[in-house]
């Protein structure tokens, strides 16, 4: 019997298409499959910390959403910076409007009727919902 080669699985990202990812705010949900650059993985196998939580606590850092008192104003910082950074010849906005997006977006995630009954929270899950869509619209209408 011959043995199959090893094949890696080529990375792949996997979302809602071009037209609904701009106007969807459901689209939080995606499933990843990369190839992990080896130094991360060898780096992240002796400080014993798994790649996956260093992909989490990025996202929450640079969402402004951690929980986590150990995470500071200063990396949330950093962070963003570093999307700019990375976003900029992409982008059709200007490092502050993008700082600007971020904080705004917090401030939607932040409200958030706290020991409510299910039928408040049911309205402010509607009413966060057609916010958001006005703030995507409102951004989007900025860029072009």
């Amino acid at each position: 019997m011959k043995k199959k080669a090893f094949q890696e699985e080529k990375p792949s990202l996997r979302v809602a298409s071009r037209k609904q990812e701009q106007t969807s705010t459901d689209t939080r949900t995606v499933q990843y499959n990369l190839l992990l650059p080896q130094s991360l993985q060898l780096v992240c196998k002796l400080v014993r910390v798994s790649p996956e939580t260093i992909l989490k606590d990025f996202m929450e850092i640079i969402a402004h959403q951690s929980i986590s008192s150990t995470k500071t104003e200063k990396q949330q910082l950093s962070l963003t910076d570093y999307f700019i950074a990375m976003t900029h010849r992409q982008s059709n906005y200007a490092a502050d409007d993008i700082r600007k997006m971020f904080t705004e977006a917090q401030a939607i995630s932040d409200l958030w009727p706290s020991g409510a009954d299910k039928k408040v929270m049911d309205m402010h899950r509607k009413w966060q919902d057609e916010y958001v869509k006005y703030w995507m619209e409102k951004w989007q209408k900025k860029a072009f």
